[in-house]
This record gives structure tokens, sequence and C-alpha cells, in this order.
């Protein structure tokens, strides 16, 4: 077995979410097989139309405030449906790296549950 640099070694539990995480990566890149270099090609021009429509946008707003989540789901939730619940965390999110914009998450308080709220 692998150590860390630390020479700490993971814990089972560690060791189980690694393969998990490792098994839904998988599956994301694997989804990629389906798309060919002529995709690849379309996809980033109409990219860089967003990215110059954005860009018009912030000329406007050089401050764009948004939630950082739609909801949040538990660990478990999570695990039993990892592709589209990951997919729903980003709705607000997702376009700053596609814009190669930057993002900082500020928290703004708590729920009644206790779940903490932020933006970005």
């Amino acid at each position: 077995m692998h150590s860390s640099p630390s020479g700490l070694r993971p814990s089972g539990t560690s060791r189980k979410r690694s393969r998990s995480a490792a098994r839904v990566t998988r599956k994301l890149v694997e989804g990629g097989r389906r798309f060919n270099a002529v995709d690849a090609f379309r996809a980033q021009y109409r990219l860089r139309e967003l990215r110059t429509q954005a860009a018009a946008i912030f000329e406007r707003a050089p401050v764009l405030v948004v939630p950082t989540s739609p909801t949040i789901y538990t660990l478990e939730q999570i695990a039993a449906e990892p592709y589209a619940l990951n997919a729903t965390l980003g709705t607000y999110t997702n376009f700053v790296n596609f814009f190669d914009l930057c993002a900082i998450a500020i928290p703004s308080g708590r729920y009644r549950n206790g779940v903490p709220i932020a933006s970005r």
C-alpha cells in the first residue's frame, strides 16, 4: 500500500470513498467517447460565442452574485446519484469555469436547520 507524504495511511473508509470517486470519474470521462473531433471543435466555437456575449454583460455588471447551489444533498444522496446531483449542484456556478472567470464562496448565514448558506 502506498503511504502519503506524511506517512499516514488512508483508513478503510477513505479507501472505499477513493474507489467510489474513481468509478464516478471514470464514468464521466468515458462518457466523452460519444463525441468526436468535429463535436469538440463545434463546442469550442460555441463556447467562444457565449464568452463574447458574457463579456458584454460583464462590462455593465463587473460583479455577479449568485447562490452557490440550488440545494444541499447528503453524502448518501450524492453516493446514490452522483452524476445527476453533482450536475444540479453546479447550476449557478459551472459557467465560471467555462468562461475562465474566478469565483469565491462567501458565507451568508445558516438556514434554521443549521445548513450553511453561501453566495458566489
